[in-house]
């Protein structure tokens, strides 16, 4: 059994400076826990030995501007996850995938 990803990035991303939130799911007080960040695994599979997750981050603030650095600061701590462990639980590779502003 592989370790929950989701939980495993909101506990490690929810301290992040300037994120208030984080879960898996959209509180119904979003907008007064802003800068607010969701984590949902979209895909992945394991290879018997890693799970190996495809996770979305999105990130929600007052405004555009404003969401956006906070994706940039939490785009910053996934580079810091690499090689590292959370909870016990090792993280040995997350090659970093971004949506570029629409």
């Amino acid at each position: 059994m592989y370790a929950d990803v989701e939980a495993l990035l909101v506990a490690y991303l929810a301290p992040t400076p300037g994120v208030r939130g984080a879960s898996v799911d959209l509180p119904q007080d979003v907008l007064q826990r802003l800068p607010f960040i969701q984590v949902n695994r979209v895909s992945g599979g394991d290879n018997y030995i890693t799970d190996e997750a495809t996770v979305d981050v999105d990130s929600f603030a007052s405004t555009r501007t404003a969401a956006s650095a906070v994706a940039r600061t939490v785009h910053a701590a996934m580079m810091r996850l690499r090689h590292t462990s959370v909870g016990g639980v090792l993280v040995a590779c997350q090659p970093i995938k971004t949506v570029a502003d629409a």
